[in-house]
């Protein structure tokens, strides 16, 4: 299973508590490098944002059909 909260929603703590219940963690939305380095130090599983290779550095890929 996992979560999706809101980036004003995750701290620390509320990690540890819901890595306690066995969630991975994705966190939206996460535009900025900085914060995207912050959160991946935290312990996060990956984000959703609006411009991803701005956080990565490569362009995303386009999904074949």
């Amino acid at each position: 299973y996992s979560i999706h909260p809101p980036k004003s929603m995750v701290n620390p703590l509320r990690i540890a508590k819901w890595r306690q219940y066995g969630y991975a963690i994705f966190v939206w939305t996460v535009n900025d490098k900085k914060l995207y380095d912050q959160l991946r130090d935290w312990g996060i599983d990956g984000v959703i944002s609006d411009v991803p290779e701005r956080l990565t550095g490569s362009k995303p890929e386009a999904a074949s059909a």
